[in-house]
């Protein structure tokens, strides 16, 4: 999921999400794919707003 968070992928990411994959799981920098759509992307993005819908926030 961080790779398609990096690719801006949004797409991806829904298919990801609805298949149950853990967006609360790090990378191999520690990294969420939460935190990695808020550095890399603003904040307005759709994968951001797909992203915080999965994990609440």
């Amino acid at each position: 999921m961080t790779l398609a968070c990096e690719g801006k992928h949004v797409e991806t990411v829904q298919l990801l999400l609805e298949h149950r994959a853990d967006p609360h799981r790090k990378n191999a920098k520690g990294l969420t794919p939460d935190q990695l759509s808020r550095d890399i992307l603003s904040k307005s993005t759709a994968t951001t707003v797909v992203l915080r819908q999965a994990v609440g926030g």
